[in-house]
Formats: structure tokens, sequence, C-alpha cells
């Protein structure tokens, strides 16, 4: 196909009618504000930001909630696809809260999860409702995880010696939030939305931070990640020649880091690699172990916030004890029912995007999600991992926000996890059909076309 027709085909590209979307600048307002609040708490200690006038997380909190009352209140409203399950998930965290103990862990751990978190995962139903707007939300992340690699290094915390972290804040979360830019740049490098010239210098500095934290979580959910949205999307992604040069640069930057990160972070990295793991991922596994021997003797759960005062191995650790696992924390602390909502609503989130991940759109949405969710299971607690709620947010909308439905009735569901997810109110429902344009009803043909150059 030539590349007149192959610009044709760009313009049909699939963008659902009806008032989600806006302006440019409404575009980017509304995704911008909700990434800042996915990452206010990590930043807003760092001296740089000493002149913003209020606290950040509740400003940027405030924006959100401007935005998504903005986005009700427009006329032609329809109620987000992965509104109702979100809600449902939320619900199914309620009964253990009954029996959540009042130390200080817990009762900050309730507070923000139906606070904050809940707003999270709401607010992206209702401002991620496009393409364009999931692009602005990739783009976002880049420069939020650009700007985190340049406020440590201006600033960095005098707290942690040996490693890079913000003032205030901890190695994870740095690496997190640059392994997320380095995937957004990935994407947006492979799709031509950012040009490669531009696009390495900025992986250069995100790989470079994210080795100096020494962070193995994020770097493992990275790889992974990248992988997935490479193999998914199969022949609709760019051509072949431009992938290995971008794995190939990625690869070489990654070498580069590798010789330029401190003697104390690459050590940690190092420990991937050897028999002995170190003390930190024992601990995990310890944890891990534990977690699952309290699901078993307490299906209805300890309570949020609760695995410290009846896990006597580690109590010496103060109240911020936590499995270090979101499904694991979710049945130990939340109970069978909350560990088998948000296990449910994982997978139908994965099943969404894996039959939406047709195009590069929906392949960077399913990149995301992994990433986030791989870092969900190795560390934080469930407030720590608000950006793998807002990534389930968006999966679960998926389908609806994209367009797409072929494929969709098609994916299998995984062995005894569609009973559950239904029970639940979580099942895999196609968007009803006034709610997709005519143009997303020959999406495959139209993705397929645009993409075979």
């Amino acid at each position: 196909m030539n590349k007149g027709a192959a610009r044709t085909l760009t313009s049909m590209t699939v963008e659902p009618q009806g008032s989600y979307g806006g302006g440019r600048l409404r575009d980017a307002g509304a995704t911008g504000v909700l990434v800042l609040l996915l990452h206010a708490g990590y930043i807003k200690a760092s001296p740089l930001l000493a002149w913003v006038p209020a606290d950040l997380t509740l400003l940027s909190g405030a924006a959100v909630l401007v935005a998504c009352t903005l986005a009700v209140l427009r006329p032609g409203f329809q109620t987000p696809q992965g509104l109702g399950p979100v809600l449902m998930l939320f619900v199914c965290f309620i009964p253990a809260v009954i029996w959540s103990s009042d130390n200080p862990y817990a009762t900050e751990k309730v507070g923000r999860l139906f606070t904050l978190t809940l707003l999270c995962a709401v607010a992206t139903t209702l401002l991620v409702r496009t393409p364009r707007r999931v692009w602005w939300f990739v783009g976002w992340s880049l420069v939020a995880g650009f700007g985190m690699a340049i406020l440590a290094r201006l600033a960095p915390s005098v707290e942690i010696v040996g490693t890079l972290a913000l003032e205030g804040s901890n190695t994870i979360a740095l690496g997190r939030a640059t392994g997320a830019g380095l995937v957004a740049v990935g994407a947006l490098v492979m799709t031509r939305r950012l040009p490669w010239p531009m696009g390495l210098p900025v992986a250069l500095v995100l790989v470079v931070a994210m080795f100096s934290t020494g962070s193995r979580g994020p770097l493992v959910a990275a790889a992974v990640a990248a992988v997935i949205a490479v193999a998914v999307v199969g022949h609709s992604t760019p051509p072949f020649l431009r992938i290995v040069l971008v794995l190939s640069g990625l690869v070489a930057v990654t070498t580069w880091a590798l010789a330029s990160t401190n003697e104390s972070a690459l050590h940690r990295i190092q420990l991937l690699f050897a028999p002995d793991r170190g003390s930190s991922v024992d601990t995990r596994v310890r944890l891990f172990v534990e977690s699952v021997a309290t699901t078993w003797r307490r299906w209805e759960g300890l309570g949020w916030g609760d695995l410290t005062e009846r896990v006597p191995t580690y109590a010496d650790v103060g109240f911020r004890l936590y499995s270090h696992n979101a499904i694991l924390e979710a049945f130990a602390e939340g109970g069978l029912i909350a560990g088998v909502a948000l296990t449910a609503t994982l997978v139908t989130g994965w099943r969404r995007l894996r039959a939406v991940a047709i195009d590069p759109t929906g392949a960077t949405l399913l990149a995301l999600f992994v990433y986030w969710t791989i870092n969900g299971m190795v560390s934080g607690d469930l407030n720590d991992n608000r950006s793998m709620f807002a990534l389930i947010a968006a999966a679960l909308a998926s389908p609806q926000v994209l367009g797409i439905r072929s494929h969709y009735a098609s994916v299998p569901a995984l062995p005894g996890l569609e009973g559950a997810s239904k029970a639940i109110g979580l099942t895999v429902d196609e968007a009803p059909a006034s709610e997709v344009p005519v143009a997303a009803r020959s999406t495959a043909v139209t993705l397929t076309l645009n993409f075979r150059r």
C-alpha cells in the first residue's frame, strides 16, 4: 500500500463519538492532572517544589474532581463501561473495614484506599475516554518519569545513600515512574508520535535513573511489558526493522547505564542473577508465605493494615507491614471476597485489553497494564499501587474507549475465574451497538491496512 493510502486510512483511526473528548487543551489538562495525582505523593517533598502553595496531592486531587465533574455534566455523557466494575471492586473491599483495628497504619490505609485510590480508578474511567486521551495519558506518563528523574538528580534524597531517590520518597517510587516513562517513550517512538532523535536521549535519562535506583521490580516489569506489547500486536506494529532499531538502541543505552551506575545500585540489580538474592527478596518471599497461611486460617480477612499484629515474625517493624503483593494483600487483609474480586478484575482487564490490542493504542495500554500489575505483585501496598488501579480501570473501559468489538467474544477466560467474575458483576460484555461508531465496525480491517506499509 502506498503512503498516500496509508495516510487516508490513518485519518480513519477510531475515535468514539460523543462529547467525551474535546479540544487539545481539555484533553491535555484532564489527563495531566490525573497523572499528577498518581505521582504527587512522591514528588511533593522535593525542595525544588517548596514554592507550591498547598499540598500537591490535595491540589491535584481537587483538580481531578473538577475535571470529573465537568465530564459528567457535559451534554451527551454516557456511563463509562468500566465504572460499574471499578465501583463493585471497592464495594468488595468494604467488609474488611469493619474488623480493621485502629492502629495508625490501618487508619491511614483505609482512609486513602477509599479516597485517593478510589478517585484515581474512577477518574480514569471518566477522563480517559478516547484514543487521543489514551495517548495524552501515555505522554504525561513519560513527562512524569522524566521529570522525577531530573528532580532526583537535582535534589536527591539525603537519607538514602548509595542509590537514587527523591527527597521524602524512596527508590521504588522513582524506579516505577522512570520505568513507566520508558514504556511510554518506546510506544511513542515506535508509533512515530515522538521522533527517535528526541526519544533516544529521553530514554537514556530514564534508563540511567531507573538503574541508579537499584530497584529490580520496575526493571523486570518494563522488560516484560515491552516483550508482550511487541508480541501481542503482531502484524499491526510498525515495520520490523524499526522495532529492531529501537530495541537495539535501548540495549545500548542499558549497557551504558550499567557502566555508569553506582556500585551499590549495580550490586542490587546483579542480585537478580545471583544464588543469594539478598534480604529484600527473601523477606518478600517469607511475607508471601505468611500471607497465604493467613488467608487459609482467616478466610474473612484480618482487616486492612492488620498483618503486622497477626504475623509475629515481623512484629518489630512496626505498623507498616504488608504483603508486597496486591493479590495476596487483598486475600490476607481483605478476605476471600476482596481477594477474589481483585483477581477477577485483573483477569477481566487482561482479557479486555488482549482483545482490543490489535493496534498500537490498545497494545500500549496493555503494556502499561502489564507493567503496573507486575510492580503491584512485588512491592508496595494497595495505596502505593494507585497506578495499577488506574490501569485496571482503563483496561475495563478499553473496548468502549477504543471502539473495538471484533474478536471480543472469542477471547478465552481462565478456568474457574469466569464464574467468579460474573458472580460479582465483572462479566465481559460487548459494548452496546449504540456506543460503537460506524467507523469502528470495520476497525480490524482499517487498522491492518493502516500499519501494513
